[in-house]
């Protein structure tokens, strides 16, 4: 029981959390409350799961990454952060992700 209100607090807790982000992301058809995707480690995230399934389930968790934030606050640009890794792993990989809808765009696969 008690795990089950304090998920009911976080999630009654989460729109006040997002609205203290410095994005102020367009209204959405669905209500959800931006950014998506709010912080560092959540991107990295993302490029960590994409890049594992270019390299046929290779594990990309040890791997540094680089996660860069734009300019106007809008996006992530996220790569391989270690070129010595690029050899060993393949040509490497960058994206950019949208912090208001998670979209990964001009995403760069090289082996």
């Amino acid at each position: 029981m008690i795990r089950g209100l304090a998920f009911a607090a976080t999630l009654l807790a989460a729109p006040a959390a997002f609205a203290q982000s410095e994005v102020r992301c367009p209204p959405r058809a669905d209500g959800w409350p931006g950014p998506i995707v709010r912080d560092e480690d959540t991107a990295r995230g993302i490029f960590i799961a994409v890049a594992d399934q270019f390299q046929g389930g290779a594990d990309y968790s040890g791997i540094p990454v680089a996660v860069v934030e734009s300019r106007d606050h809008r996006s992530w640009t996220v790569y391989h952060g270690d070129p010595a890794s690029s050899g060993k792993l393949g040509g490497g990989m960058h994206m950019v992700i949208d912090r208001c809808t998670g979209a990964i765009t001009r995403l760069r696969y090289q082996r």
